[in-house]
């Protein structure tokens, strides 16, 4: 389990992202949704998959999404970072023996 706050660095500083999302799908398996700018290259793709690698390490499967848009919730915010693990996890995560 991850802070949001964490996935924000890897993308920090990248001019040819408009806009990300990342996703934690599992506990090893995370997607990140990537708004493009004009000029956005193979090279920034693989700089930002090199910023997750060695942020989080090869055991996580890291897929990226290119997308037109990052949807907005109902009341019209865009979330940032979302965590699919669901409570069951977390609570078990902390419980104490």
């Amino acid at each position: 389990i991850y802070s949001a706050l964490l996935f924000l660095s890897p993308t920090e500083g990248m001019r040819n992202i408009a806009e990300s999302q990342v996703i934690q799908e599992d506990v090893d398996r995370i997607s990140i949704n990537i708004v493009t700018q004009e000029g956005f290259s193979t090279s920034d793709y693989l700089r930002l998959k090199d910023s997750f690698d060695t942020m989080f390490g090869s055991e996580f499967e890291l897929k990226i999404n290119l997308v037109n848009n990052i949807p907005q919730t109902g009341s019209f915010k865009k979330r940032f970072a979302i965590n699919k693990l669901g409570e069951d996890y977390i609570e078990k995560a902390f419980e104490r023996e």
